[in-house]
């Protein structure tokens, strides 16, 4: 949760996970490219902050538990399609185009970064990415994932 000047306030966790997701891949394609970029720099960080909580034998998910293989398989995955297919993805929204590129892409932006981050935990990429949130110049005009991938580098 966000405070209402835009600085990070807290994790919020609900007691369960929503039912079903929707996504229109048309409305994506026809959104400015920032915002498909920015979510490919949130979920680029899920494999290595999954990867970072797993091997280290303190470290918890966001319901407080170990992290799981389940989690770091899935932020792998996620990993490589974003590698595979995002720059195709994001030629493809600049054309206005759904194509088989940005399916996959949206996939795993939404499925694979979101069920990865919750049962692998988050790191560095995420805790830089509140911290940027305390510069009322840097939370006006960045992006959360932008915020992400800028801890992640």
């Amino acid at each position: 949760m966000y405070e209402p000047n835009g600085k990070f306030k807290e994790p919020r966790c609900f007691p369960s996970n929503p039912d079903l997701v929707v996504v229109d891949s048309e409305s994506i394609a026809q959104a400015p490219v920032r915002y498909l970029v920015a979510g490919i720099g949130d979920a680029m960080s899920t494999y290595y902050e999954a990867r970072c909580c797993f091997e280290n034998e303190k470290a918890t998910n966001m319901v407080g538990a170990r992290p799981t293989l389940t989690a770091l398989a899935l932020g792998e995955l996620c990993c490589k399609i974003l590698f595979e297919s995002g720059i195709k993805a994001r030629e493809a929204v600049l054309k206005q185009q759904v194509t088989p590129d940005l399916e996959k892409v949206i996939e795993a932006n939404t499925l694979l970064s979101g069920v990865g981050f919750e049962s692998g935990g988050l790191a560095c990429a995420h805790a830089i990415a509140q911290g940027l949130t305390a510069s009322k110049h840097i939370e006006k005009n960045f992006m959360h994932g932008e915020m992400v991938a800028a801890g992640f580098v």
